[in-house]
């Protein structure tokens, strides 16, 4: 008789039992596919223990339509919390499941040191929504990079609303040192012309 999900916690595992724990018949694999949301979320939270556990997470993620077990995975993977599942929600930020978006980029808020290494990927995408969600991430959290990687991405930026967002990021943050920079920005759109001079008269002010 395979373990159940409720067993997980209270029966310790070799790792041949580790692996019919999670890919046996009836295993927590298989329970991610039962139509019962609460062996679901039982399955999801049972998870939370196994990093190999990622992938299928997120896949089943993307799929799962009960807000309940939705926010049980999300959790799971925090849990986890590793490189391969801060790479793995930056996927999510494409999707066109508001839900999903949210709680991708909430995740990445939630672990600062994983979000730092794909924050570079997200400036530097063809997709101008995900840019902006990078430099959201850069505003938020600030790493060690921000100035280097803000500075990086005003010599190239073209988009409109990822540039917008890109200088007030600058002056949210009183980046002085980046304000020439700002300054030497051209663009035909008024929307960008408007936040690049209420950023300069927003840097000048607090440098007093």
């Amino acid at each position: 008789m395979p373990l159940t999900s409720r067993d997980v916690w209270t029966k310790p595992t070799s790792e041949i039992n580790r692996r019919s724990v999670l890919r046996g018949p009836g295993g927590l694999l298989d329970q991610l596919e039962d139509p019962r949301p609460q062996v679901r979320r039982w399955a999801v939270r049972d998870l939370s223990q196994f990093s190999e556990a990622v992938k299928p997470l997120l896949t089943c993620l993307q799929r799962e339509n009960d807000p309940g077990v939705r926010e049980s995975i999300f959790t799971a993977l925090l849990l986890i919390g590793n490189e391969k599942v801060a790479r793995g929600v930056v996927a999510l930020l494409k999707s066109d499941d508001a839900g999903l978006r949210n709680g991708a980029f909430d995740m990445l808020m939630e672990m600062p040191p994983f979000a730092g290494l794909v924050i570079p990927d997200l400036l530097a995408d063809p997709d101008p929504l995900l840019r902006v969600y990078g430099v959201e991430l850069v505003r938020r959290l600030q790493p060690p990079n921000t100035v280097e990687w803000l500075s990086a991405m005003i010599n190239r930026e073209d988009n409109e609303n990822v540039l917008a967002s890109l200088i007030d990021c600058v002056a949210a943050l009183s980046l002085n040192t980046l304000a020439n920079k700002v300054g030497s920005i051209t663009s035909k759109s008024g929307f960008v012309n408007f936040a690049m001079q209420h950023a300069l008269a927003r840097l000048s002010m607090e440098k007093g």
